[in-house]
């Protein structure tokens, strides 16, 4: 086992969940932050999808072939600190998702023509 690829490819998988989490959750909040327009918004949330895709594959296909690979000599590499990071991830990942699911909907702000009726 090569220590280090895996801890590379653990810290890729990590990596991909964060850009997923930004790209789930939070695309409101940075595109408002960088000041994208409606379409700029969407894109972003595209390319998170899609540079997320690319680094977990990535990293996983880094985990399997350092787990397959015999090391030639000891490493003294730590793979446990990257494993703990992406355990951490996914559980706030699946804690972000499990609130989106039970909080109730934000009222949408009124578009120009819309009437209140009260």
């Amino acid at each position: 086992m090569r220590r280090k690829t895996v801890r590379d490819g653990l810290r890729l998988l990590a990596a991909a969940i964060s850009l997923l989490i930004l790209g789930t959750f939070y695309s409101r909040e940075v595109t408002g932050l960088i000041f994208f327009s409606s379409g700029g918004a969407v894109e972003f949330v595209q390319l998170t999808f899609f540079w997320g895709g690319i680094l977990g594959g990535v990293g996983i296909i880094m985990i399997c072939v350092g787990l397959l690979r015999a090391s030639l000599r000891p490493e003294q590499v730590r793979v446990l600190p990257s494993l703990a990071l992406v355990l951490i991830m996914l559980g706030i990942f699946f804690l972000l998702f499990v609130r989106a699911l039970s909080a109730p909907p934000s009222p949408q702000p009124l578009r120009p023509g819309d009437t209140l009726i009260i």
